[in-house]
């Protein structure tokens, strides 16, 4: 069958290195977790769609190391995030992407591509590509970034494989957030509002929050039923969320000092093994997500 030229150009740069050849730029070897508490956090994934750990994934009360500073550090030079609908300068922000498989140890750091979701679900900055800075790869090697990584893979695994799914595959990205507020300007960790992200699943960590109130988590149904809310307080403070069946927000965060910030990491997987969750993450059309299959061989 003959591809429509337009087409595939269009999912190939939508998809970047899943459609184009490449060489892989490093490896992340994953570490290991207690099962049953993998089975634990899956379990309440699965049944109620999302999962809040409180200082699971931060330093220990007398670990507040070089290793925790050095992996905090990494959002001090974060750049101003330039796609801001509102022409806000209040949030910083870096991006990067990898390819797991749940028969690996290792999760593989790609090449650089620029992030693009339709407006269907980011109606803020959809239909766009956005050319954020790279992440730092000093972040890659640092064993709180490798912990959470480590955790969101073994969860979202096995969410997977007890709902039949077995030997996953994974689109990963992973995005660290500052945002910003001071006593005449809050900062808006979800400018878009309540929203879906269009991946399958996601981890949200928080490293720092400092001089704020404000920063909600809330997470609905797709009927915007309120069905949780917390506030992460402490490094090391999770969310995990299954984003195909559920929403989430963050409320403004606010100061009345000169100079405040949330910091986050934010860890998506969308799975590959799905037509419609491919579809759904880049914005494919029934056409494109017909060329992908070709240009990708299955």
């Amino acid at each position: 069958m003959l591809l429509k030229e337009s087409s595939i150009s269009e999912a190939s740069e939508k998809m970047g290195w899943l459609v184009k050849p490449h060489e892989t730029v490093d490896e992340i070897t994953l570490g290991a977790f207690n099962p049953e508490k993998i089975q634990n956090i899956a379990s309440t994934l699965l049944s109620t769609g999302f999962y809040i750990g409180s200082k699971e994934l931060g330093p220990h009360f007398l670990d507040l190391s070089s290793t925790w500073h050095s992996f905090s550090a990494t959002w001090d030079t974060l750049s101003t995030d330039q796609y801001m609908q509102d022409k806000g300068k209040y949030r910083k922000r870096s991006y990067s992407t990898m390819y797991y498989s749940s028969q690996s140890e290792k999760v593989l750091i790609k090449p650089y591509m620029p992030l693009y979701k339709s407006k269907e679900y980011n109606h803020f900055a959809g239909d766009i590509f956005r050319y954020f800075d790279k992440t730092d790869p000093i972040l890659y090697k640092n064993q709180y970034f490798k912990k959470a990584l480590s955790l969101a893979a073994s969860v979202f695994d096995q969410c997977e494989i007890t709902a039949g799914n077995a030997n996953p595959e994974w689109f990963i990205e992973v995005d660290q957030y500052r945002i910003e507020a001071n006593a005449s300007t809050n900062g808006k960790p979800t400018p878009e509002g309540i929203h879906s992200d269009g991946t399958s699943y996601f981890l949200l960590m928080l490293v720092d929050r400092k001089n704020i109130e404000g920063g909600i988590s809330s997470i609905y149904t797709s009927d915007l039923e309120l069905v949780g809310e917390t506030t992460l307080a402490f490094p090391g403070d999770m969310m995990l969320i299954d984003d195909l069946r559920m929403l989430h927000a963050v409320s403004d965060i606010n100061s009345n000092v000169d100079y405040a910030n949330r910091d986050v990491l934010h860890i998506s997987f969308t799975n590959l093994n799905s037509e419609s969750a491919i579809k759904r993450r880049f914005g494919l059309t029934n056409s494109e997500l017909e060329n992908v299959h070709n240009l990708r061989g299955c």
